[in-house]
């Protein structure tokens, strides 16, 4: 077996226990140096790529190591170059450029490709890939390192083409599935909702061994999926992650609408939760679309924008014998509420059994949410809880309060934008030279433009459509 001079410094360094901060200084400069004997035998090992990073107990090595690792992170803070982490004579091998070249390259290499091929199979970089990639799933937090790397050696690919089933009801759960690439549609009696990537599924089945309540689906395109079996699972996941589902459950029990209830019926509560993950500007639910899910924000912020519509009624004059009425609809869209961890949207119109009057979007990197179904919900809250629930959102949520702020709003930069117009106006000088005169019209004139401009532009961040309409009616005659 070959060993890279970094994986052979790594191990040896481990044997080594150094007295003194000193005898370890004077160990790493003597293998640093290319004209001592210890680096001459230390260093001609033959070399394959293998994470360059020097493993030992050197304190100043490790700050710089530190400071290269940040500065990557921040790339506008004083950059560190890297002869002052590895020797130059080191550097111009092309063996250990190689290497670090490949490291450079991690983020963009395939992970699906990766997936197909065995672990033992897997290069030290393509192992390091697919861990990486896996850390953006919220199912391996909580997880070190070492547990992710044992998971994804055992990972497996899956391929499904559109409209192919993935899971059939009633079957009993053997996988866990994670989403890679596609969206799946997930089907439970009359309900659908769609799943899309770095989201799992089929945890809850595959933790109490019992059969798969929905039916899953790909969607319009190809889906990609990792496959982890339940015998994998039971040996490297199921301890760490029942610890964490707890600490999850805990976390729960701190909201308000729940902090009161029993823990049986927090525990029905938590079963029945589905945990999906959503990244930035991502649509959960958009206007019109069929309430079916009532969300716990576990980690992120969401914006709830809610379409309102606006209608103005004028009459235009006519004849004696005709009344015409010009009908206008204004469409706009009124930023509503931020919602932050451990609160909870989407519940009105899942009690009230109306579609969505309004759309979500994720406003997190990565956003966590805890959702229930609409048949799960009424069977879990009391009428007494479901009614404090939409009293509380009424207040605030109900589309005639909305309205009303938004006409205000309207109303009050209608008049500001006005009045700025009118305080502005300029007068001609009745004496003085003539182009005096003109510089002002003409200043008066660009200043006019800029606001016209700023107010046309505040509109257009609300208003998304306009439509005009004639009525016709005869007018009655006395």
């Amino acid at each position: 077996m070959h060993y890279s001079p970094v994986e052979n410094f790594r191990n040896t360094s481990m044997s080594i226990q150094p007295q003194s901060p000193e005898v370890n200084s004077t160990f790493l400069s003597s293998l640093t140096n290319p004209s001592s004997p210890a680096a001459r035998n230390y260093w001609t090992v033959p070399c394959t790529p293998k994470l360059p990073l020097l493993a030992c107990s050197n304190h100043e090595l490790k700050e710089k190591i530190k400071a290269f690792r940040k500065d990557k992170k921040s790339p506008n803070k004083s950059k560190i170059h890297k002869s002052e982490l590895f020797p130059e004579w080191l550097l111009d091998r092309k063996d250990f450029q190689d290497t670090i070249r490949s490291y450079d390259d991690i983020k963009n290499l395939d992970v699906c490709l990766i997936a197909e091929k065995t672990a033992d199979e897997r290069s030290a970089v393509e192992r390091n890939a697919l861990e990486s990639f896996c850390k953006k799933y919220w199912f391996f937090n909580g997880l070190g390192k070492s547990t992710r790397l044992h998971i994804c050696d055992r990972l497996r690919s899956e391929y499904y083409e559109p409209s192919e089933n993935i899971v059939v009801q009633g079957q009993l759960a053997e996988k866990l599935y994670f989403i890679v690439k596609g969206t799946v549609i997930i089907t439970k009696e009359d309900t659908k909702s769609v799943l899309g990537p770095f989201n799992n599924l089929g945890e809850k089945e595959l933790i109490s061994s019992k059969e798969y309540t929905y039916s899953v689906s790909a969607n319009d395109s190809k889906v990609f999926l990792f496959v982890l079996n339940k015998h994998d699972y039971d040996l490297l996941v199921f301890k760490p992650r029942l610890k964490v589902l707890y600490l999850e459950k805990d976390q729960i029990r701190q909201i308000p609408l729940f902090s009161k209830w029993r823990v049986s019926k927090l525990e029905i509560f938590c079963n029945s939760l589905q945990c999906q993950q959503f990244s930035l500007n991502e649509v959960i639910y958009t206007y019109n679309s069929p309430a079916t899910h009532f969300y716990i924000i576990m980690k992120g912020e969401v914006s709830l924008e809610m379409l309102i519509t606006i209608k103005k009624v004028n009459s235009i004059p006519t004849g004696d014998s005709l009344k015409e009425t010009l009908i206008t609809e204004e469409k706009y869209i009124k930023k509503v509420k931020n919602f932050k961890t451990g609160e909870i949207f989407g519940e009105r119109e899942v009690i009230i059994g109306a579609s969505r009057e309004a759309k979500a979007i994720s406003k997190s990197e990565k956003l966590i949410l805890y959702i229930i179904s609409k048949q799960d919900f009424f069977e879990i809250f009391t009428k007494q809880e479901r009614d404090a629930i939409l009293a509380q959102s009424d207040a605030t949520l109900t589309t005639p309060a909305i309205a009303k702020k938004l006409k205000y709003q309207i109303d009050s930069d209608h008049k500001r934008f006005t009045a700025l117009l009118e305080a502005s106006e300029i007068r001609r000088i009745k004496s003085g030279r003539g182009l005096f005169d003109d510089s002002i019209t003409e200043r008066h004139n660009k200043y006019a433009k800029s606001l016209i401009s700023q107010h046309r532009k505040n509109i257009n961040k609300l208003l998304i459509g306009k439509n005009f309409k004639i009525a016709h009616s005869r007018r009655k005659v006395f």
